[in-house]
């Protein structure tokens, strides 16, 4: 992992298909499917913010993508695809269109 110790917090990038990690906290990037307007885009968001650990979600119809902010110790990207997909938007890792 690189960029390990970085100011006095701890701060490491992982590969953009996998997440960003700072501070205990991880960030996910989803490639969302079966998005069309803001009602399925405020949709996925309440999905994702009700799963425990997940502490943000936004949610773009125009780039086709959610981006989570999550403790990794509860969230993982599986549990995050799998609860969308449960509810019919299919979402794979990634940061661009699904």
């Amino acid at each position: 992992m690189a960029g390990l110790g970085v100011g006095s917090g701890r701060v490491a990038a992982v590969s953009s298909c996998r997440g960003t990690f700072v501070n205990d906290s991880i960030t996910y990037m989803l490639a969302l499917r079966g998005l069309c307007c803001d009602r399925s885009e405020a949709a996925v968001r309440r999905i994702l913010e009700a799963l425990p650990g997940v502490h943000r979600a936004h949610v773009s119809v125009v780039a086709g993508r959610a981006v989570v902010d999550a403790d990794p110790a509860a969230v993982t990207s599986a549990v995050l695809v799998a609860a969308l997909a449960v509810a019919g938007y299919p979402a794979r890792l990634g940061g661009g269109r699904g």
